[in-house]
Formats: C-alpha cells, structure tokens, sequence
C-alpha cells in the first residue's frame, strides 16, 4: 500500500511554473480557461462520491508482500476495496483491488472531505486519469496514462490557469 500511495502523490508539488517536458509539446492557455472548480460543489461532489462507494476493509490491514496486496496474513492475493478514514470519521482513502493488484479507481480526500487525487488502475498498472486537486478544489494537475506509460500530461497553477499541456513522452 504504500507504494501506491508513493505512485499517487509523485511530481505533486505546488510550483505555479514549471519548465517544458524535452519530448513534449508545452502549452499555455489564456488565464481563465480549465481547471476552475467552486470549492464548496467540488467537497460536495467528494461528498456524494463517498455515498455511492461500498464500504472497503481497513487499509492498515492490507499488506505487500510477493508482489502483490493480501489482507492480513491471507494466502490468497486480496480482491476488493479498502479504505481509511480521517480522526474525524471522513473518508481519507478508498480503493479497489483485483487479484492483488491495485484495479478500478482509487481516491484520496483531505480531512474536511475535499478530494485531492483520483486515479485508475488496471491490473496494477496506472490506465486511465490520474488528477490532483488544490486544497480549494481547483485541479491541478492530470495525467493520463495508457497501461503504466504516461501519455499526457496538464497543470494549473492555485487560480485555474492552465500552465502546462505536453503530449506524447
């Protein structure tokens, strides 16, 4: 488990400008355009997705070991979700498991219910978004990825302005 964590909040710092990628494709955009989000819809929104998830085992009691996640001292590699929650009951991280391996979506929120990362996986692989979230809920950064390779890649800085767009590493 922590080596998902680690994979999630890699590269995440809170630089507002950030030099071009060598391979890609830098972009900027307008001030204004993309990434905008009202702080109280996006803890509402982090809210309403907590709702709708099942309820997972303790994530204290996962653990790595031969290259994959088991629950406990369980022979067999752990399928479903996980989650742990903050001091104050909210929810701090959910997650879902296949045969082992991280697969399906995992969240993270802070402790007054604000969503900070949301990433999917499949087969143990980052596949699909990978986005962060400013504290105020403003996104902040996304990445895409296509079975553990990453394809693109877009940051905004802390008012929503879209600072950074490279394609094709």
């Amino acid at each position: 488990m922590i080596l998902v964590c680690a994979m999630f909040f890699c590269s995440c710092g809170d630089d507002s400008t950030l030099p071009p990628v060598e391979k890609g494709k830098t972009k900027k955009s307008p001030p204004g355009q993309g990434g905008e989000m009202d702080a109280g819809t996006a803890t509402q929104t982090a809210i309403a997705a907590e709702r709708n998830l099942p309820p997972g085992q303790p994530a204290n009691r996962l653990a790595e070991r031969d290259g994959g996640y088991f629950l406990g001292d369980d022979e067999i590699p752990f399928s479903g979700a996980v989650q742990k929650r903050h001091e104050n009951g909210q929810l701090e991280y959910w997650a879902s498991y296949a045969d082992g391996q991280p697969d399906g979506t995992h969240y993270f929120w802070d402790v007054d219910g604000q969503k900070l990362q949301e990433a999917v996986f499949s087969a143990g692989t980052l596949d699909g978004a990978q986005t962060f979230w400013w504290p105020d809920g403003t996104k902040k950064e996304e990445r895409v990825w296509v079975q553990g390779q990453r394809m693109e890649l877009r940051r905004w800085n802390k008012e929503g302005d879209l600072i950074e767009e490279t394609e094709q590493f």
